[in-house]
């Protein structure tokens, strides 16, 4: 069973967290109530946790304290600094308060951290710096990276990596040679099986264009706005764990 770690200083609250979230997944809470106390129990030698909950009250200067490990960030009125925003890419999201709504939206988080430990994302750019700073966003929120630097490299990697479910790429890859790399890759996954995000120049309106008309699933102007980003990562993600509840709906039906 996979465990997550709630760090927050009101006892009463972190019982109604980790009390909804083990009512609703399969999925054990441990309580801290200092990030000491978090840090400790995570180092424990017990299996490490695959999303913390952080209060921000109990780390107003420090929004990962846990390094490597996708965090939500219930602020409860304490502003955020958009600078740190970018300092800590394992933050999954900020989320204003732990009740109603807002609980059941860390659920979805939660799901969507354990969802991201079935499959691999494909960084395909051939500019080491584009990749290297998709690696950065993405790895450490939970996220099975591989990279390619050619369409030779995408394709094999399609090919002998049956679980990529997702493709980042160059736009201008794609687009090369009457836009065959993106048809190619249609012909042979379709939109159910492979989420294509293209990352485009600027003023390219035609090539965005035509990208989503043979199959891209979404476009992003380059250079990245990390927020925009994020936003649009986490609808395909979405979208692709909806496909794959669908899927597997599906097959336990026909049993």
């Amino acid at each position: 069973m996979s465990n997550i770690l709630i760090i927050e200083p009101d006892p009463l609250r972190a019982e109604t967290v980790a009390g909804h979230v083990h009512a609703h997944l399969d999925v054990s809470a441990r309580i801290a109530q200092s990030v000491e106390s978090a840090q400790k129990k995570a180092s424990d030698g017990s299996r490490q946790p695959a999303a913390v909950i952080l209060n921000l009250s109990a780390s107003p200067e420090d929004y990962a304290p846990l390094d490597g490990i996708p965090t939500i960030v219930i602020t409860n009125g304490v502003p955020v600094s958009a600078k740190q925003i970018a300092a800590f890419p394992n933050v999954l999201d900020y989320v204003p308060d732990a009740g109603g709504y807002h609980l059941d939206y860390i659920l979805q988080l939660i799901k969507r951290v354990l969802f991201a430990r079935n499959f691999k994302i494909l960084l395909a750019d051939p500019e080491k710096v584009n990749r290297t700073l998709m690696r950065r966003l993405l790895s450490h929120k939970g996220h099975f990276l591989t990279e390619a630097r050619n369409e030779k490299e995408v394709r094999r990697d399609l090919q002998q990596h049956p679980d990529i479910r997702m493709l980042i790429i160059d736009g201008q890859m794609c687009a090369d040679q009457n836009f065959a790399l993106i048809k190619s890759i249609r012909n042979d996954f379709k939109k159910d099986r492979l989420s294509v995000l293209a990352l485009c120049e600027p003023k390219t309106e035609y090539q965005r264009l035509m990208l989503l008309r043979y199959g891209a699933s979404d476009c992003i102007e380059k250079p990245i706005r990390i927020e925009e980003f994020q936003v649009r990562f986490m609808l395909n993600l979405e979208l692709m764990e909806t496909f794959f509840e669908l899927s597997r709906s599906a097959r336990g039906a026909k049993k």
